[in-house]
């Protein structure tokens, strides 16, 4: 069973030592990293604000504050259900998928960025997406 999770990523530092956060998905041992840099991955009814900037890096110590802590202030609360909508965005499309594969999640979730914006990608895209999920191959 696939699992989600909302981390740094560390593996590309800044020159600021600042991280953009990314949404973590593990699968049988193997893990892959998806953006969180977007309000369209969220749910709809998230309740992320508007103001937020959500493709900032974040300090080692900033991401902890906002994941941990008990007492946050305003904006790091604002990034926290930001961060939890990421997460139960990305366990929603897990659970609807009869069996799970990184590219299918990786589609769903909108990293695919060829012809983006055009009403043939998003047909394909709309189509792919539900044949994934009847686990049918129509291509």
């Amino acid at each position: 069973m696939a699992t989600a999770k909302i981390v740094l990523d560390t593996r590309h530092k800044k020159p600021d030592n600042r991280y953009y956060v990314a949404i973590r998905i593990t699968d049988d041992r193997r893990s892959k990293y998806y953006p969180c840099t977007h309000k369209k991955y969220a749910m709809t009814d998230s309740g992320i604000k508007d103001t937020l900037d959500l493709s900032r890096t974040f300090t080692k110590t900033e991401f902890d504050r906002i994941v941990n802590a008990k007492r946050r202030s305003d904006i790091e609360t604002d990034y926290e259900i930001a961060f939890t909508s990421f997460r139960h965005r990305a366990n929603e499309i897990i659970n609807s998928l009869n069996t799970f594969h990184f590219e299918t999640f990786a589609k769903l979730w909108g990293k695919k960025r060829s012809m983006k914006g055009t009403l043939k990608s998003e047909y394909e895209n709309k189509i792919a997406a539900l044949a994934w999920q009847k686990n049918l191959n129509v291509w």
